[in-house]
């Protein structure tokens, strides 16, 4: 399938790994990330559970591509990303969990430095291969402050629904918030931010509520994230929870 770049987005960069990974490694360098998504639901424990890779390949210093699955990379709530291991259940009633698509979030673009410590990205998602195929467009921006050890990053994210609109694939705002503190070899941080299709936000917005953490352990980090995904808003609910575990490394520094 041939994907074109249509999404732009901006961005600031800081020293650690932001938790969507949208940094720009060396020119030659490529960032591997692996994660794992599952949900945490009352019901749904482990259902669906996926795994969904990201790669960001550094071009020429302020050019790289992306190939990214994760929800993290596409600044949304819940899991189910990737490549599907586990599905959900349809309904509760239902005997077993089945992947209806087996590859689910596929995305691919484009980051650009526009200025020092300002960065444009750029791509097209695919939120599902079925039928009718379910492609999205996305526009954000990505804004850091850090002050000593302590950063704060929000990344206001408008995606627009291309095909499949009919099947639920709607315009949506999706403004995830950090908050966080650098450690020696890694970092802590609250979630937050706001969640909702705009055609009917007002009675279906979510305020997710999480908290996560990395370390790097020989070039390699190792992070997670856990959260509430409707802790506050219309439909708030401690039953829709979701978790991350990832394993993230650069290769190829000059």
């Amino acid at each position: 399938m041939r994907l074109v770049l249509i999404m732009l987005a901006v961005a600031t960069a800081r020293a650690n790994a932001a938790p969507g990974a949208w940094e720009i490694p060396e020119p030659g360098a490529v960032t591997a990330r692996l994660s794992v998504e599952t949900d945490l639901g009352k019901h749904s424990t482990f259902e669906p559970l996926s795994v969904a890779p990201d790669l960001v390949v550094g071009l020429d210093g302020r050019w790289a591509a992306t190939l990214q699955h994760s929800r993290a990379s596409h600044a949304e709530l819940g899991a189910g990303n990737g490549l599907c291991m586990v599905g959900p259940r349809e309904t509760l009633g239902d005997m077993e969990a089945t992947c209806r698509e087996r590859d689910t979030g596929l995305g691919v673009g484009a980051l650009v430095r526009a200025v020092p410590g300002l960065t444009a990205r750029g791509g097209v998602i695919v939120r599902g291969t079925g039928t009718p195929l379910r492609l999205a467009a996305a526009l954000g921006v990505v804004a850091v402050t850090q002050s000593g050890r302590w950063w704060t990053l929000a990344a206001p994210t408008f995606v627009s629904g291309l095909t499949g609109r009919e099947a639920g694939n709607r315009d949506r705002v999706q403004v995830p918030v950090y908050a966080g503190l650098t450690l020696a070899s890694g970092e802590l941080y609250l979630r937050s931010g706001i969640d909702g299709t705009l055609q009917t936000f007002h009675d279906t917005f979510a305020v997710p509520f999480g908290v996560g953490g990395s370390i790097v352990i020989r070039g390699v980090r190792i992070g997670a994230e856990a959260k509430l995904d409707k802790a506050l808003g219309p439909l708030n609910a401690t039953a829709w929870r979701s978790a991350a575990l990832y394993v993230e490394t650069t290769m190829g520094r000059p």
